[in-house]
Formats: C-alpha cells, structure tokens, sequence
C-alpha cells in the first residue's frame, strides 16, 4: 500500500545516499558498514571484545546520582509505592508504572531474580473526605471508595500490560505492625506526643543532621515556613499517628490511642513486615519523582533510625514524571488526562513505545505530537511483521529438511545484513545494561529494521529465497523477543503477517500456477486497457477504463476473497512488476464485508 511504501521509504531514508540512490545504493551503504570478507570475523570479535559485558545491570542510584551494578546470585527484594486509592489513575500515574515496569522487566530478561511488594495506601485524608461526600462513615465507608478505587487501579494496570506485583499491602490490614513500629520509634527516643493533639510526631532533631539527603536544599527553605503555633518541636517533624475521636471518621482502637497512621509510616512497616529488620530491607526502593520530598525522605528517617543503620535501601529507583506546559501533571492541578479517558483515543501499546523511547528518569513533556511520534514507531513496527510475522514463528525449522530447497549460498548482501543483526544485538544488550537506556536500545531495533526493509526491496518473492530463511527467522525473532521483553504485545502484528512461508510453489503448485495465470491474464487485460486509454478515442477511452475496472476488480475482490494480496510496482527498469503473497486472514476479510453488504 502507499502508506507501507512511505514507511518503508523512511526508515530506509538513512541508507540511501544522496538522498535518492535508490536500492541499490541502500544496499551497496549496508555491505560498506558490515562488508563481510576476509577482515569481517576480525572486525566482529573486535566488535565482540568491544562491547563485552558482564552481563551485570548498571541502575543509577537516585539517593547519590551513582550508576551502581545490581549484584547477581541473589533475589532482589524491591518496594515500590502504590497509590492512594481515592480516584481513578491518570497517564502521569501510568508513566510511573509503565517505566518502572519496564526496568522491571529488563532485569528479569537478563535472569535476575526478583521480589516485588507494593504499598497501596487504602487509608488517608483524601479517601475520608471521598466517603463523607457519599455519606460513607467510619471504617467501612472508607474501605467502599478505598476498594472501588483500588480495583480500578489494578485494572488500569492490566489495562497497559503491566506486570502484577507479587505481593500487595495495604494499611488496613498492617494496623499493628504500624502501630508497633511506632512504638519502637518512641522507645528509642524518636518519637513523641503532641501535648495540644495527641498526634504522635516523628522527632527529627533527635535524628540529627542525617535528614534531609534527598532535597537538603528544600529542608533549609522550609524552615523559613515553620509556624510558630504548631506543636511540633521542630518544623521538619512529621506525623506518625493521628488520633480520631470520631467514630463516624476512619480510626482503630490501639496502644497509641483510637486514631489512624500518618502517611509515611506505612512503607516502612510494609517493609520491615516483608523484608525483615537486616539491611538492606529492601535492596530496591522505587517511586515516581515527585515522591522523594517528603515521603521517601521521611521513610529513611524513620526506618533508619529504627534498624539503627545508614543504609536501609541499597538503591533508590525514581521515575520521571509527565509535565503539562512545564508543570507536573496532577490532580490537583486539575490537568489531567485519567487513564481510561487515554484509551479511548490511544492503545496501551503506544503508550508504552512513548515510554520506551524516553529514560525510565527522565521528565517528559505531554501531548498529542508526542502520541504521534510514537505511534509512527508503532507503525513501523507492524509494518515490520506485516512482510515478516511467520519467520518469528521459526516455521521452516518445524517443517523438515525438505523446506530447505534451491540455492542456499550466501552472498555478500546476505553477509552484510548478519553482521547488522549481529551488531545489533551487542549495542542493545550494552545500552540495556547503562541505566537501561531503552532510547538507545530503540534507535538500534530501528535501525536493524531498516536494514531488512533496504535488503528487502530488491527481493520479489522471499519463498523462493530460501537462503534468507535463517536469517530473517532470527532477526524477526529478535525483534519480536526484544519488543515482548519489554512489554510490547506483537501478537496481532504477527498473525496478521502477508507472508505465509507454508505455502510455496513445492507444495502447492496448482494453486501457485492459477494464481499465476489470473495475474497474467489481469496484466494482459491492464496492458491493454492502458494502450487503448493512451490513444485518446472516445470509445476506446470507454473500453479502457471497462477493462482496467476488470483488472482492478480481480485485485481489488475476486483475489482477496482466495486470501491472495496482490501488490503493483515499477520495476528499476521502469516495466510493471506484479507480486502477490498469500494471507488467510483476508479470507475471513472478504466474509465479513459480505455478510455486512447482505444486511
């Protein structure tokens, strides 16, 4: 089609020199990169040795800005921080997600083991007020809105093909590990009661000049904030424990008092809960940006003071956060797109290319151009598998020694696109492993993509190129595997692929041979039709535009309803070069249009 003609023509762009050199050229700039002749295995060990890797995964440590390698041969504990369940999730929540997610996954395709817990906060202020205003009362109202937003949550995240964690926590259910942490701070000296409110504060003066790592800067300034009439001994302390008088309000009966823990104390007790009292507990502690000041600044405080230690986490992991004209997307600001709301315009898929093709860390700008960027990836993409879908399935394998017949020698061209498969692999596998750079690691995928798309363009029929199957097997599969790895779903792309390499001239030689004659037949009614258009008679103007109706009507239904998609294009020499390929799903295409057209 003309739009897979223009992505083809893009991403090859780069290949062809002087702008317009046209395949030939493409193809003559890929054997100059990766010519494979007496010097091409120096040149790939060299490549090889270059690009070695331990295989270790380098994670910039947000609490000191260190790219730091996560150790192997053990499982990685990891927290990350849920949400507040009192509203539906918007994209700024999925970007967190998503990007997290991703790293997540990167860590498992290169085999590390891992233990992810997530904190949902199913008691706050916020979630209170949501009951009052549906005249909900105590703790079960709140546990109504906390559960119904909770579900969604979970849904959202299904929703854009992210992966669950393995264990959840919620406050509701760890009131007494709470209450007991909190008790522990105060036993220690970190701890004390309000003498107007009763709240019990976390006392930061008495951990001393250690608070305040993540944002020292915004600690100083806050000071200058500091109200005079509250009953914090200092400004920076923060809640532990509120009490509730009211039994109409959210509370539980305990040793501290009817109240409800503050916000930052359930992290640590979901920690201390899972992971244990040994630092590091846990080795990975994740969040969104936004969530450094105060409350992961708080955790630190309180839960190193608790286990008495300077190193509770051995890595903090932040992801960025979307903005909106420079300010942070958020509900508060009310600038917000929720994620249901998204996916009535856009696929969960595109989101995730939109996130892949920015660093997990990085602040990202929000809006429809950069939807369309992505989605201009995502095409590419389906373009890729709609040529080459099957060979990921590594059918000629499945079918015996018999598939492999013809010529099988490789030549230079074919040389040349491995090296670029196999270069590929080692920028890939080195970009993943710096701080998971998946940026990088896509302008790589795409450029192999291009590369097939270039050596594809001099090739008519890849069935009875049977040299080209190992090849293309592997690099689909590699696309494929790398794309799903990372939580791209390719399934639909590669059941819709045109080629069936299944079906071949060896094996069905009848149905071959009419297809054949069809087309040579509708190319002798096409050549005819254009020659009597040429000659500019009144009637056989008539009869030419008839005969190219025939034509277009053999391509267009007749051939289609056969699952067979017929492709014309201008040869280099300028004659026209009729293709077709076999597809099934054009079939069941053809069908529908006809059951829909009888209704």
């Amino acid at each position: 089609s003309p739009m897979q003609a223009r992505m083809r023509l893009r991403w090859a762009g780069g290949m062809l020199s002087g702008g317009g050199g046209g395949v030939c050229s493409g193809i003559k700039s890929l054997l100059r990169r990766y010519t494979l002749h007496e010097s091409c295995s120096r040149n790939l060990m060299g490549a090889i040795d270059d690009n070695s890797s331990t295989g270790t995964i380098r994670l910039m440590n947000s609490l000191n800005g260190i790219k730091q390698d996560l150790p192997r041969g053990k499982t990685l504990t990891w927290y990350t921080c849920g949400p507040t369940v009192y509203d539906h999730s918007h994209v700024g929540h999925a970007r967190a997600y998503v990007a997290l997610d991703i790293v997540r996954r990167v860590l498992l395709k290169h085999g590390y083991s891992i233990f992810q817990v997530m904190g949902m906060t199913d008691v706050d202020d916020k979630i209170i007020a949501k009951s009052k205003s549906e005249n909900l009362a105590g703790v079960e109202g709140s546990m109504i809105i906390a559960r119904r937003f909770e579900q969604a949550f979970f849904n959202d995240m299904q929703s854009m093909n992210i992966l669950p964690p393995d264990a959840i926590t919620r406050v509701s259910e760890h009131i007494p590990e709470i209450v007991k942490f909190i008790q522990d701070l105060r036993d220690k000296g970190y701890a004390y009661e309000g003498k107007k409110s009763s709240t019990i504060w976390f006392d930061t003066a008495a951990y001393g000049s250690r608070y305040g790592v993540f944002e020292p800067l915004r600690v100083q300034e806050d000071a200058s904030n500091e109200d005079q009439e509250s009953e914090k001994k200092n400004h920076r302390d923060f809640a532990l424990w509120k009490p509730v008088a009211s039994v109409s309000e959210a509370g539980w009966e305990s040793e501290l008092g009817r109240g409800r823990p503050g916000w930052h104390i359930e992290c640590s007790a979901f920690c201390r809960t899972m992971f244990g009292e040994e630092p590091p507990a846990p080795f990975l502690h994740s969040g969104g940006r936004d969530l450094k000041f105060p409350h992961h600044e708080n955790e630190i405080a309180q839960s190193q003071a608790l286990l008495n230690t300077d190193r509770w986490v051995s890595h903090w992991l932040h992801a960025g956060q979307l903005t909106i004209k420079g300010l942070k997307m958020s509900k508060s600001l009310k600038n917000y797109t929720s994620i249901q709301d998204f996916l009535t315009a856009h696929s969960s898929r595109t989101f995730r290319i939109f996130c892949l093709l920015h660093k997990y860390s990085a602040d990202v700008s929000y809006g429809e151009d950069r939807m369309e960027d992505a989605l201009a990836w995502e095409k590419s993409f389906e373009n890729f598998f709609r040529e080459l879908g099957p060979f990921a399935e590594k059918r000629y394998l499945q079918e015996g020694s018999s598939r492999m017949l013809g010529d099988l020698k490789w030549e230079a061209k074919h040389h040349a696109l491995n090296n670029a498969y196999l270069d590929c692999q080692l920028q890939i596998r080195s970009a993943l492993e710096d701080d998971v750079d998946t940026p990088t690691a896509m302008r790589h995928l795409k450029n192999l993509i291009r590369d097939v798309n270039v050596f594809l363009r001099d090739v008519t029929d890849i069935r009875k190129q049977r040299n080209l199957w190992p090849l293309l097997t592997n690099i689909t599969h590699y696309v494929q595997d790398s794309l799903e790895g990372w939580g791209v779903d390719c399934s639909d792309w590669v059941q819709s692929a045109k080629v069936d390499i299944t079906t071949n001239s060896h094996e069905a030689p009848a149905f071959d041979q009419a297809i054949e004659v069809l087309l040579a037949v509708r190319s002798e009614l096409r050549t005819l039709a254009i020659k009597h258009k040429k000659a500019k008679l009144k009637d056989d103007g008539a009869l030419a535009n008839e005969l190219l109706g025939i034509t277009d009507k053999i391509r267009d239904s007749l051939l289609p309803g056969m699952g067979v998609e017929v492709k014309d294009r201008q040869g280099q020499s300028g004659e026209m070069v009729h293709t077709w390929t076999f597809n099934p799903r054009l079939i069941a295409s053809q069908q529908d249009e006809a059951k829909t057209d009888s209704k």
